[in-house]
């Protein structure tokens, strides 16, 4: 439940205007889920999170790097069809 806390509580706060507070927990989610592969819908959340707490910062280099990140990881077990890798 830690994870899933750390998750929507750093979106809350990016989309409050306040993506400095939010971005040290999801990076601290995404050292937790780090163990956990991209069929698990948690994990594959947290890297969203991040990279939209990242483009609230208008860091859109961070931004494109975990989403660039998040699809090689996604590759390495999903097919290209799968929901998650389109999504």
């Amino acid at each position: 439940h830690h994870l899933e806390w750390l998750t929507t509580r750093g979106r809350q706060l990016a989309h409050s205007g306040k993506p400095d507070e939010a971005l040290p927990l999801l990076q601290r989610a995404l050292v937790l889920s780090a163990a956990s592969g991209p069929e698990d819908e948690l994990a594959t959340r947290v890297r969203y999170t991040l990279a939209e707490a990242y483009s609230v910062a208008k860091q859109t280099p961070q931004e494109l790097a975990v989403l660039d990140d998040t699809l090689a990881w996604q590759r390495q077990t999903l097919p290209d069809t799968h929901a998650q890798v389109l999504r």
